[in-house]
This record gives structure tokens, C-alpha cells and sequence, in this order.
């Protein structure tokens, strides 16, 4: 492994046990309060790229009688309902399309696991 591989490795390591720092919203992007049930999330980048999400959280009312459900689109993540240390699943793949062809994302792959990024 070169030495560049090794730094990268190292700091990827580092990154990996990092706290998520998740920050819960309404639907409409709006901060949302500790008495209100979320309906998305985001979390500090693992590979320091600033926030990632706004991601759906299963549940959330998405109007017109709607609901987030996991496993059909849009896509969303299951919730513990811990706002302290929360869990969410499946796995995130920070990814972004555009006409089903990748647009962007840092590529990071991983779970939050009360409120820690784990690689």
C-alpha cells in the first residue's frame, strides 16, 4: 500500500467511528421541534464533505394521505425514535441520480447506529 493509500485508509478509519451528529427536519426542510415526530434527517458527511440527507424517514406523512414506507419510493429509512443517539436502517449509500444515472454523492456506505457512523 503506498503511502497516500495508507493516509487515506487511516483517515477513512478515523472517520468511520465518528459521531453522526443527525439533525431531524419536517418535510419542508424545516428544523424540526423535539415535540414534533420528523419526517426526514441529516448527518455530518463520514469523508467530511459537511451535511449528507434530508433523507425520508419511514412514516412520514407525505401528503394527500400518504406515507413513507420502506421498501417503495420514494426511499426512506427506518427510525428508532431516539432524537440522542438515533439508529436508522437500511444502510445509506450516499448517492444522488438524475434520470437513473449517478449525479453525484460522496459514494460513502454505511450505517448510523445510535448516533455513530459505522463503515
Amino acid at each position: 500500500m503506498t503511502l497516500k493509500a495508507e493516509k487515506r485508509a487511516r483517515r477513512e478509519a478515523e472517520r468511520a467511528k465518528a459521531t453522526a451528529k443527525v439533525q431531524f427536519f419536517r418535510l419542508n426542510y424545516e428544523p424540526c421541534p423535539d415535540d414534533e415526530r420528523p419526517s426526514r434527517f441529516s448527518f455530518e458527511c463520514p469523508r467530511g464533505r459537511g451535511r449528507c440527507g434530508q433523507l425520508l424517514i419511514a412514516g412520514a406523512d407525505l401528503g394527500g394521505g400518504r406515507r413513507a414506507e420502506s421498501g417503495k419510493r420514494p426511499a426512506c429509512w427506518t427510525w428508532d425514535g431516539n432524537r440522542e443517539a438515533p439508529t436508522f436502517a437500511p444502510s445509506i449509500h450516499c448517492l444522488s441520480e438524475a434520470g437513473g444515472r449517478p449525479a453525484g454523492g460522496c459514494g460513502w456506505h454505511g450505517h448510523i447506529r445510535n448516533d455513530v457512523i459505522v463503515a
